[in-house]
């Protein structure tokens, strides 16, 4: 009887052994789960994260996109806008120079300049300064193209007159601020613009190098500067066909 106890127990004790390690791998199975289910909840937060942040990304680059377009549409728009305004100062001037070019043809004006012709290529450029915009070269909006060239100087430099002849207008125009024009006879006229001051008045005459106006940035032209036109019969000509340049490569030598 002892010995069948002996044999109870020992068997009592080798299905507690089975059963703790069978529990013991049960805990560790758990655990396993545990820590795999902890990393797979772990990488799902983190792509949880990365979708969040790519949306935050996807947002920003539509907002980005909507407002590059929205920049680009006011860019059309002013570029259209600036086109517009540009071709109605030049219709304007073309307007004026018609006008002025009917009232010197009527008028016939008794004393005649001399000849105009005969000084191409030898003027004087109206102002010291440098080029910044050439005859016939883009403007930068649209197709349109200069009718004379730009002028960059000094604010309040003297603006000489590159012939003989008299003033024919003398005034504010929209887009060229305050503009003098000359008559030199033969259908021909200098133009003198973006002026800060005009000191001929209608109907005088002046004589080559008499200080006409001075300079300026009038007629909201953003740089200081003159713009000079020559025209002939109300067309725009290239005034470097007509004035000389000096050896330092400034316009005007002194």
């Amino acid at each position: 009887t002892v010995s069948r106890m002996i044999g109870y127990y020992r068997y009592f004790n080798r299905a507690r052994q089975d059963q703790l390690r069978d529990l013991n791998a049960s805990q560790r199975a758990v655990a396993d789960n545990e820590n795999h289910l902890t990393q797979q909840l772990s990488e799902l937060a983190n792509i949880a994260r990365q979708r969040e942040s790519d949306r935050a990304r996807l947002l920003t680059a539509r907002k980005d996109r909507q407002q590059l377009l929205a920049q680009l549409s006011l860019a059309v728009e002013d570029t259209d806008t600036s086109i517009q305004r540009l071709r109605a100062d030049e219709q304007r001037m073309l307007e004026l120079v018609d006008s002025l070019s009917q009232q010197i043809e009527a008028e016939l004006t008794a004393v005649a300049a001399p000849s105009f012709v005969a000084s191409q290529g030898q003027l004087q450029w109206p102002v010291q300064g440098t080029l910044k915009a050439r005859f016939g070269h883009p403007r930068g909006v649209g197709r349109l193209r200069w009718d004379g060239v730009l002028i960059e100087a000094g604010e309040g430099d003297a603006v000489y007159a590159v012939a003989p002849g008299q003033v024919v207008f003398a005034d504010w125009l929209r887009g060229f601020g305050l503009l003098l024009i000359v008559d030199h006879g033969q259908g021909y006229l200098s133009l003198y613009g973006h002026n800060q001051s005009l000191f001929k008045e209608l109907g005088e005459w002046v004589e080559v190098n008499d200080t006409i106006a001075s300079v300026g940035n009038s007629g909201g032209h953003r740089g200081i500067g003159l713009y000079f036109e020559i025209r002939h019969d109300g067309q725009p000509v290239d005034p470097g066909l007509w004035c000389r340049l000096p050896p330092s490569g400034r316009l005007r030598s002194g």
